[in-house]
């Protein structure tokens, strides 16, 4: 069975295809698969897959498909161009901590990298007043309320 659905995607995701494909050694696809539109757009929306000597970039959801497609379009591009990626060869001896170091690593380097995804987004009009909408609704859409009465172990004094 065949989930994948036709999206025409605009110019500069296009654009954006072929820049990575005169960079990559293999061929580089974007694929929307199925026919979820959540109403929000989430980094977890998409993937990215290596089959053999190619790279699809899988989209599940079609919301915003040219803001999904060009997000992980970008992130593939700066690996590709040299963007420093993070390495954890180091240890302090304790396993516990290497883990919240490697937690810590990994969120303050995808915040770095989201300035510049976002930026070359918003360079070409691809974060718009309605992506910004959907995007805060799933910020919504993940993030749990408070627990009423508020627990004492989650507050800071």
């Amino acid at each position: 069975m065949n989930n994948e659905v036709n999206i025409d995607l605009n110019d500069d995701v296009q654009s954006l295809i072929n820049a990575v494909n005169n960079f990559f050694p293999g061929t580089a696809t974007v694929t929307f698969i199925g026919k979820l539109q959540a109403g929000y757009v989430r980094h977890d929306q998409a993937q990215t897959i290596q089959d053999g000597k190619n790279i699809i970039v899988q989209i599940d959801d079609l919301s915003a498909p040219n803001y999904t497609a060009s997000h992980e379009l970008l992130h593939l591009l700066m690996v590709l161009r040299g963007f420093p990626q993070v390495f954890f060869s180091l240890t302090t001896g304790d396993d516990k901590l290497d883990e919240q170091l490697k937690m810590m690593g990994t969120e303050l380097y995808d915040i770095v990298s989201h300035f510049v995804v976002v930026a070359e987004q918003r360079k070409h009009g691809l974060i718009t007043d309605e992506i910004e909408s959907m995007y805060l609704k799933g910020i919504y859409a993940t993030i749990k309320p408070e627990p009423q009465p508020v627990d004492d172990q989650m507050t800071f004094g």
